[in-house]
Parts: structure tokens; sequence; C-alpha cells
């Protein structure tokens, strides 16, 4: 500790310790009770001081801020105290018991962290009110930035930077709404928002590090990576999490793929600020109820194991994909920023306002949205096969609508098939229903097993061919009259769905009616997938319409064709098999011919 820090201390403690008092204790000649005393009056006065435990650690109030009190400089200024009261030299005998009786008193008073008030170089700030303040122990803060608040200030830089790297006006939105909620308080707000900052690089990341570093300081930002907070061994796990209690912000750079197996749900605790078991070095266990936002830099995204609906709501991705050219990048820039961090701090007092007017939540964007999607069906084939098949978890224009009950095993096997054709690793009955379950898929029992509820065009297309209202339709007959029947059942506007293929004279909807027309069960999707069929079908939602004249004049040929060669090949097997069997046969009557003529030979002779 600092000489000055360290006099501040010894002359707090001091100074509060009442003289007569004083005067009374050492005045008693019996030892025993004047050390008595006295270690009561050193413990009444700091009790009447700024000392306390935060993070099992003693901190006091050096005049701004709360400072961290080492364990020697603790004995030392208890030490010191007792000599500069006049406390006799025999009484040092006990200095050791004085020592862990006024540790004992200290840890009762526990610091409770004030996070509406943010520390300057010439003030405390209240967030709140947006007012000035002076600096007093009762605005619980550790950390103090290097800069001075100003509400004059203006950031050109800092905007031009943000107009180039971050041309999307949306995506600048929620970059300032994410780091304005950092200066709010989480006990009084649930905040539940952690942010990824993705880009391969040369797009201007490690300038926003480098600048949110500053205007929050270093002190109150940690970096420790999602591995290491989430992943390792008990004890560095928890030491780690009691390093990032009580600060503002856990900023990252995860360069490299890794995947996040365990843990998930302490990350979730994470995000959402939820208390979390900690425990310094050397020190005891005890609940970390100061957790800070986390913000993540990454060229390649984490891979989740549980990408659930509730860790998607708490994920928000802004692509920094903007490359800034060689020849225009400034390695400065974070350096030139430096003299812009009042205003750069304003800014962020913008966004927190509007994260606040917002319900505690961030902008919302359609393209970030379809990031995270994709994100999400990145981490999961089981959640991208029924992307891919259009089966949805709920139907977002129908509130009322009835859902098609599917049967698991018979969805399992579908799944197992796609998985395997596609090359993916494949999931197991127990995984893919756990999955389904957490992105919100509904599960019931029946006599029959296990049913997943599914809503989407896919579903209702399936339920048509379970009940028959495909079939194949020859001659001028319209789209309409083919689906006439589940438009009665169904849905009334279904038949705009079709409305492009009106113009067609032949079509059939569904891929086991165009089997059906064409005399063969095969593989539809497979024909699809390969682009055979492209340019002969129309696709509504789930619902493929083809085009008979078109298949008949382009694929048909093709497809009869391959049924020809397919043929050919077989009877080419089969009848160089059966020659094989004729020329077996001749060569085993010639055997036993040769086998005749020798006995015949021997009788003769």
């Amino acid at each position: 500790m600092e000489r000055e820090r360290y006099n501040i201390l010894l002359d707090e403690i001091v100074s509060g310790i009442n003289k007569e008092s004083l005067d009374e204790a050492l005045s008693n000649d019996r030892k025993d009770k004047r050390t008595d005393n006295v270690l009561m009056l050193i413990r009444d006065s700091i009790d009447n001081s700024s000392l306390g435990v935060y993070n099992g650690m003693i901190y006091h109030f050096s005049g701004k801020i709360y400072e961290v009190v080492e364990a020697d400089d603790f004995g030392n200024m208890v030490y010191d105290v007792m000599r500069k009261i006049g406390v006799p030299l025999g009484d040092f005998s006990k200095i050791e018991s004085f020592i862990r009786v006024c540790r004992r008193r200290v840890n009762t008073n526990k610091l409770v962290l004030n996070n509406d008030v943010f520390v300057f170089s010439n003030c405390a700030y209240d967030l709140n009110k947006g007012e000035m303040l002076y600096f007093s122990k009762k605005y619980v803060q550790f950390n103090m930035v290097e800069y001075e608040y100003s509400s004059f200030a203006r950031g050109y830089i800092w905007n031009d930077f943000l107009n180039k790297v971050l041309p999307n006006k949306v995506h600048q939105m929620i970059l300032q709404e994410f780091i304005g909620s950092i200066f709010i308080d989480r006990h009084k707000a649930k905040i539940e928002n952690m942010l990824i900052l993705k880009g391969d690089g040369a797009n201007g990341k490690s300038v926003v590090f480098e600048t949110v570093l500053g205007i929050l300081g270093k002190q109150n930002v940690s970096n420790f990576s999602l591995d290491e907070l989430i992943g390792g061994m008990g004890n560095e796990k928890k030491r780690n999490l009691a390093t990032i209690n009580g600060k503002r912000l856990n900023y990252a750079s995860e360069t490299g793929n890794f995947t996040i197996d365990g843990g998930c749900g302490l990350l979730k605790a994470l995000i959402s600020g939820e208390p979390v078991e900690a425990r310094a070095m050397y020190g005891d266990n005890f609940t970390a109820y100061d957790i800070p936002l986390i913000m993540i830099n990454c060229n390649k995204m984490p891979k989740l194991r549980d990408f659930s609906m509730g860790m998607r709501r708490r994920i928000t991705i802004i692509p920094f994909d903007v490359e800034i050219p060689r020849q225009l990048q400034n390695k400065e820039l974070a350096n030139e920023l430096r003299a812009e961090y009042p205003a750069i701090f304003l800014w962020a007092m913008e966004g927190r306002k509007r994260f606040i007017e917002n319900g505690y939540k961030l902008t919302e964007c359609d393209y970030i949205d379809s990031i995270i999607e994709e994100y999400q069906l990145s981490n999961s084939n089981v959640l991208e096969f029924m992307h891919v098949r259009k089966y949805l978890c709920r139907d977002e224009n129908v509130l009322d609508a009835k859902p098609l009950w599917r049967d698991f095993n018979s969805l399992y096997t579908e799944y197992h098939k796609w998985a395997v054709y596609n090359f993916e690793v494949v999931s197991s009955k127990k995984e893919m229903s756990g999955v389904l379950l957490e992105y919100g898929f509904r599960r019931r029992r029946c006599g029959r097993g296990i049913q997943f509820a599914i809503y989407g065009e896919a579903a209702y297309e399936h339920e048509i061919k379970m009940r028959g209202f495909i079939k194949a339709v020859d001659g001028t007959t319209k789209c309409e009259e083919n689906v006439c029947k589940f438009t009665a059942t169904k849905r009334s506007d279904i038949r705009t769905k079709f409305k492009d293929a009106y113009d067609w004279d032949r079509i059939v909807i569904g891929c086991s009616a165009l089997c059906n027309y064409i005399g063969y069960n095969i593989d539809i999707s497979n024909e699809l997938a390969n682009g055979r069929l492209d340019g002969t079908f129309k696709y509504y939602n789930g619902v493929y319409v083809f085009n008979l004249d078109l298949i008949d004049t382009m694929w048909k040929p093709l497809f009869y064709d391959r049924i020809r060669k397919s043929e050919e090949r077989k009877e080419a097997y089969r009848t160089n098999k059966d020659l094989m069997k004729a020329y077996t046969q001749l060569e085993i009557d010639k055997h036993f011919d040769d086998i005749d003529l020798n006995n015949d030979y021997e009788q003769e002779g």
C-alpha cells in the first residue's frame, strides 16, 4: 500500500478513538483489563470507520473510492495504532490476537456495491439523475476512471469511426444500448444480454475493445474467456468468478474455434446476472452477487451444445463485416479516441436511456435475428433438420391454430435418414427429444407413444398425404379442383399459395402424387436435391406443385432412360450369371464324361 494511503487509514482509525475513554483505559494498572479496554476502543473505531469486506478482501475509503487493504498492511495498521495511542510495550505480546479480533470485526461490515454511481477523476456521478456528486464513502465504488466528466464534450472521431465500421444505424444503436446497459445496476433491473462482435479482422473490433476499456476504466473490466469462466477445475473456476464479481464488464477475445459442451447452465446464469458460488484466493467460498455483463470479440462463433430459445434470447450478435483497406487503417486511432472519452461516455448514456425506455431490452433487428437463427441452426443438426423440413414449433400467424401431433418414432426415423444422407452426426432419440423441448416444441404421451406438436405448411402437407387428398391430375383440370377438399377442411386461403401455377394445364401436387403419376415409387427428395427436377415445379411453403407437361418433356425421358439402363444392367447381370451357370455345368459334365471314359478304358484293358 502506498504510504499516503496507509497514513490516511491510520489517521482514520486513531481519530475514531475517544481520547477520554482511551486515557481511562490506559490508566488501569491491570494488564489484562487494560488490553481488553484498548481492544474494545479499537474495535469500536473500526466499526465507525470505512473499513469493510468485499469478495473476502478488506477495503477502505481513500478519499474518492474504496481501495484494497492487504493482510500485511492491516496487521501493520493495528500495530501502529496501538503504538500511536500509547499502549505500553509490554502489552504488545498479544498483538496477534488483537489483529485476529480486529479482522473478525471488519468481516462483519459487508460492503454493498452501488452501481448507480460512477466515479470520475473530478467527481462522483449519479447515473440515474445525471448529477455530479461530491466524493463520499457512502458511494461504494472500487474503481475510478482517469478522465474527467464533462457535459459539453463532443465525439467527432468516434462518430466517424462508427459510420465506417458499422454503416447500419440499427447496429450502432444496439452497440450503444448495450454499452449503456453496463452502467445500470443489475440488482434493480433484469438484464439478460451477452453481446458478440463477430468479424474476421481489420474491421474495428479491437478499437471498440480499447475504447470500451477506456471509458469504463481497466479496473472495472475483466478479461476472462468463456472457457475460463464456465470450464476448468472447480477451484480455478471459482477464483475466476470471484475476480469478475464487482466488475461492470467481462470483455473477452475468442480467436479460435471452441466448443462449449458443459457449463451452459452456468453461462445462462452469468448472462442473467444470477448469484453464483465463488472463492477468493486463500479465502472462503462466498456467493457472488455482482456479476458483470459479458461482451465477446470473435472471428468464429463458439459451438454451443445447448442453444435453446432460452439461450437464443440471451445472445445478440453484431456483424463487423466491413474490412478497412490497409492504406486506410489508422493504427493510432485507439489512442486518438482517448481525448473523446468524456464524449463517448455521454454517447453511452444516450444508449442507456433508450435501453431503459425499451423495457431493458435491445432494439430489435430482423437481420441480427436471422444471424442468430443461422447460428442456432449451425449448432444443432436436429434444429437444422426441422428447419429444412419446415416443421415449426408454433404458428405465429394463427394464435389458435391446431398442431399436427406427429409420432416421435416416425419423426426420428425421418431425421435419421436425413442426417445419414447429409453426412451429419446422428443424435440419439433422447438428445433429439431434449433439443426439441428446449427449442419450444410441445410433447405429449398417448397410447401409441410420444408425440410432438408440429405447425407449418409442411405439417399440413403431411396431413394431406395421410388423408389421401393428393392425387394425380390430368387433362385440363386446374389447381383449385385438386385442393378443394383441403380448402374446405383446413384453410380457405390455400389457393392463393398456388396462384402462379394456375396457368399450368396439367399439374400434380406433392411428391407422392408425382410417384403415382409416373408409376414408380422413388425418392423424389433425392431428385430435388440433385437438381434433376429444376424448372419443373414451384414450391409454396412446404408444398411442391409439379407441371406435368414439363415433367413429360424434361425429366420423364431422362428418368425412363435411367430405368432402361438399369434394367439393361440387371439383364446383363442375369445373362452373365446364366452363362456362368451353363459354363460351370458344362465343365462338370465334361469332368464326369472323362471319368466314364477312363472307366471304360480300364474295363477293356
